[in-house]
């Protein structure tokens, strides 16, 4: 709510004006402007709610907390960056757009604000845009024609197959162009990405120990018994997709092998690693 005036032939009026966001948590929001004379400012938000209420729109979450990927948007001088976030992560931005985001419903989410961060209505605009433009992962892997590959950190970036292309073909490396082969940040960040400090103490922070240290750090010394742990991990999330190669399958493999060889059917190797057999008398 503020107070406008402009200047007539008889001297200063005076108005108010409420920018008025409506939602109610499940990707359903309008916004609008309500005006109403300096004698009666509470008329102001009842007028921007009554318009807020004709110009609903919803929009798209993903798993109900979040949005589909990081994007950039603008209105004027007000320019963001907008980066989903994992579940449990909350809400960071400016305190205006913390209350936009849970009246949609996202609930994790980082938002840098650059330029005109006092003007509420661009604020509001340019966030709007930029989430009813966003694409959903049936959209980007139809107009690309791909398979949209889910890498989670949580998951040792594992890759997971979230959508593929039901009515485009399916696209070969070869029919690539160079706009397609673009990061997905470049693309909807427009080439534009927001300022990061560097810290130039992280790396001699966190620098790698040398091999003699193994056993003098006690720490170090403790997690040695735990240095599998990441290949262990990513065995077992490959186990839905890829057979384990156990003593029973390499006996299997092998038995199936002798038995074409036996019948012909493959050529019988000669010799042990990749040298040929020396025949005798020849050769030291």
């Amino acid at each position: 709510v503020r107070k406008v005036c402009h200047m007539t032939r008889v001297g200063r009026k005076y108005t108010v004006q409420a920018l008025v966001f409506i939602g109610n948590g499940q990707g359903i929001g309008g916004y609008a402007v309500g005006k109403s004379p300096m004698i009666k400012p509470h008329h102001a938000i009842f007028d921007g709610f009554k318009r807020a209420c004709r110009k609903l729109f919803f929009i798209e979450r993903l798993n109900d907390h979040t949005v589909y990927h990081d994007f950039y948007a603008e209105c004027n001088y007000t320019k963001m960056f907008v980066q989903r976030q994992y579940q449990g992560h909350g809400i960071t931005c400016h305190p205006h757009l913390d209350v936009i985001c849970r009246l949609l419903g996202i609930k994790d989410i980082y938002i840098k604000v650059t330029g005109g961060k006092r003007n509420y209505l661009a604020l509001c605009h340019a966030f709007v845009t930029g989430l009813l433009n966003q694409e959903t992962h049936r959209d980007l892997a139809e107009r690309a024609g791909m398979h949209v590959v889910k890498l989670d950190p949580a998951r040792n970036y594992y890759p997971e197959i979230v959508c593929s292309p039901l009515n485009t073909p399916m696209k070969k490396e070869e029919d690539l162009t160079l706009q397609e082969r673009l990061r997905l940040d470049d693309f909807y960040g427009e080439g534009r990405s927001p300022f990061k400090k560097y810290d130039k103490w992280a790396q001699i922070r966190y620098r790698q120990r040398p091999f003699r240290d193994m056993y003098s750090t006690p720490m170090l010394y403790k997690a040695w018994p735990y240095r599998n742990m990441e290949k262990v991990m990513i065995r077992l999330l490959a186990d839905e997709t890829l057979p384990r190669w156990t003593r029973d399958a390499r006996k299997l493999i092998g038995d199936v092998q002798h038995e074409e060889a036996m019948k012909g059917l493959r050529p019988i190797p000669r010799g042990i690693g990749i040298g040929w057999p020396l025949l005798p008398g020849k050769g030291k």
